[in-house]
């Protein structure tokens, strides 16, 4: 597994086609590219992924989550 890209808004991971193929397993490397890079930790993962041959490419990002203005003034 190769890191190509940790940043706070995306994380990209090249893989073998064997490797990370359990969702838990694929989202605790994502936490541990954010810890090795010292940034803040997602509170949750949405992974894309895409695969070529023998290889996988992982894209992670964190999920946010959208709420209308006037939803927001209900929880105020």
């Amino acid at each position: 597994m190769k890191i190509h890209i940790a940043t706070p808004e995306l994380v990209v991971l090249e893989a073998e086609n064997g490797e990370l193929t359990d969702e838990n397993l694929a989202q605790e490397t994502v936490r541990s590219a954010l810890e090795t890079e010292g940034l803040v930790q997602w509170d949750s993962i949405e992974i894309e992924d895409f695969t070529y041959q023998d290889r996988r490419l992982l894209f992670a990002k964190p999920v946010k989550i959208y709420v209308p203005s006037f939803l927001a003034r209900l929880l105020d």
